[in-house]
């Protein structure tokens, strides 16, 4: 593949789902990004090297206010799921760590993270307003089986913008309906609050950094197998074979070896 592709010749729906590595926005690469370039390693936001963007305290005017806890916030309403796109076969899948929401009367996912080719239009993209009453921006709907502790369902997500949310995946209450997902409310509980956590709950490959410039077919087969590969793989607290190298010296007198010279092949190979 040749990487030096002219910007007219990159396809443009591809173009649309690509993220940039330089301020993390959509729609163009690192190379034709006009904010200045970033520290690698720094936070998209502030481009600071003391904190990833998850921790960045620093706002723009479309992010959205809310309440963030403490680590300790309980995993159960934060499963990891595993989301397949591409009906029966399933062609393509994500694990992402899900927030569960009483409040929310819609399930959504960000844009980033589905393919376009799998987003239909939405024809009510207008009916939903956010927490301060603004119209949440809907690129369409992803039609997706979700599988939550072994458990199976059919759910359609509203593919939104990566600003609407600090989750990467919302299951709302027509996920709750569909899965039988009750509250039990205890006497001393009278007030349900919607606290979405701005810890550092995502899954270890979000934080994998792959060339935007690939199909996202391709990054999303690297993501899978390094999953498969390297995450997934049970890993034993002590290693079964332990490799243990003594070195003996036999007398007390010095040594010294040279190095050996490389060959002109060798040499021909390095350059």
């Amino acid at each position: 593949m040749d990487a030096a592709i002219k910007k007219e010749q990159r396809d443009p729906k591809l173009k649309e789902a690509v993220r940039c590595y330089n301020c993390h926005g959509m729609g163009h690469f690192s190379a034709e990004c006009e904010r200045p370039r970033r520290r690698r390693g720094s936070c998209f936001k502030c481009g600071s090297l003391d904190h990833k963007v998850e921790q960045c305290k620093q706002t723009t005017s479309r992010d959205v206010s809310y309440v963030a806890p403490s680590q300790a916030e309980e995993d159960e309403f934060h499963p990891t799921v595993t989301v397949s796109l591409g009906g029966n076969n399933g062609n393509t899948v994500i694990r992402l760590v899900a927030s569960i929401d009483s409040g929310s009367p819609i399930s959504f996912v960000k844009k980033s993270l589905i393919p376009s080719k799998f987003v239909e239009e939405a024809p009510d993209s207008s009916r939903f307003l956010g927490i301060n009453n603004s119209i949440v921006q809907i690129y369409g709907n992803a039609k997706v089986t979700i599988v939550i502790e072994q458990a199976t369902y059919d759910v359609v997500l509203r593919v939104v913008d990566d600003g609407t949310m600090r989750s990467s995946l919302v299951l709302g209450r027509d996920f709750m309906k569909l899965a039988k997902l009750t509250l039990n409310i205890s006497e001393g509980i009278k007030e349900i609050m919607n606290i979405e956590a701005a810890t550092e709950n995502e899954e270890p490959f979000s934080q994998m950094v792959i060339n935007n410039d690939l199909p996202l077919e391709v990054q999303e087969r690297t993501r899978n197998l390094f999953v498969k590969s390297y995450l997934e793989p049970v890993r034993p607290e002590v290693p079964r074979v332990e490799n243990v190298t003594k070195l003996k010296m036999i007398d007390e007198k010095p040594f010294r070896y040279a190095p050996r010279r490389l060959s002109y092949s060798e040499k021909e190979k390095i350059k």
